[in-house]
């Protein structure tokens, strides 16, 4: 399963790209959420498992600039809104959440 191109979340559209591993992101990083330009990036050629991780962990970084948080927001106004707008991305975006459920197969158990 590919990783989608766009998402919605909130009233914007969001923009994935794939870039080869090693080329963006220092070691140990494998994606980045720029609000200016509304688009993720997500290192390609890792394990599965790494790409939806990193996608998930990306999309939560647009939605607390969707949403407006603040760092000094407390916990429940915190997990309230981003409860809220995960709930809007998942919802929105059939082919994330089909992308994000894909599981690795093991080509020895084939």
């Amino acid at each position: 399963m590919d990783i989608p191109k766009q998402i919605k979340v909130a009233a914007n559209i969001v923009d994935i790209e794939s870039w080869p591993i090693g080329e963006a992101f220092p070691e140990g990083r494998y994606g980045d959420f720029t609000q200016s330009l509304l688009k993720i990036r997500v290192s390609d050629g890792t394990k599965l498992s790494i790409s939806q991780n990193t996608l998930l962990h990306e999309v939560l970084h647009s939605i607390y600039h969707a949403y407006n948080m603040y760092s000094e927001d407390d916990e429940e106004r915190t997990v309230t809104a981003m409860a809220n707008g995960l709930i809007q991305v998942l919802q929105d975006n059939p082919a994330l959440v089909n992308f994000l459920m894909d599981e690795e197969v093991d080509s020895e158990t084939k």
